[in-house]
């Protein structure tokens, strides 16, 4: 009967505790994310035939991260009409804060002429990956990018979510 007792009480107060004390969720909860860059690329055909292969670089700010660099490669189906004067694409990113915490974004979309020498393209990213705080992160947005062909730059905005269980380590 004591044993019983005890091994009740100790339930008890297991109980207790774990209720008492919040737990640290699996993953956090997730936040508004904005980044903006000012980028240069180059741009090539490449593999599938017809299509551009695009490398950027870029830095800016970005929620959670601060100063970053930005490197993307974007693939851009030149066989595709998406709709008149537009092209479908994948952008893959990766953004890196001072510290070298990463965040990976995936993100098909679509580019459309705005002019002889002008582009403007809408991707919605999906975080796959990261290091550092951002292991194990997710999130999802859209990307905004404003080409400038005629003098290879760019600027690109990612608005958003990001959630970071990382950062709960």
């Amino acid at each position: 009967m004591l044993f019983t007792r005890r091994i009740s009480l100790a339930v008890t107060a297991l109980l207790a505790v774990l209720i008492a004390v919040p737990s640290q969720a699996s993953a956090a909860s997730p936040v508004p994310f904005r980044a903006t860059f000012n980028e240069t690329f180059t741009a090539a055909p490449c593999s599938p035939v017809p299509s551009l292969c695009v490398v950027g670089v870029g830095s800016g700010v970005a929620t959670h991260l601060g100063l970053t660099l930005e490197s993307s490669t974007v693939l851009v189906n030149l066989a595709s009409n998406a709709a008149p004067g537009c092209n479908s694409e994948t952008h893959e990113t990766i953004l890196t804060a001072a510290n070298g915490d990463q965040i990976v974004l995936h993100a098909p979309g679509q580019s459309c002429a705005t002019g002889p020498t002008t582009v403007a393209a809408v991707d919605f990213y999906v975080v796959t990956g990261g290091s550092g705080r951002f292991s194990g992160a997710s999130g999802s947005g859209t990307v905004n990018v404003t080409v400038n062909l005629a003098s290879g730059t760019a600027v690109t905005t990612y608005t958003g979510t990001l959630s970071t269980p990382g950062s709960l380590r």
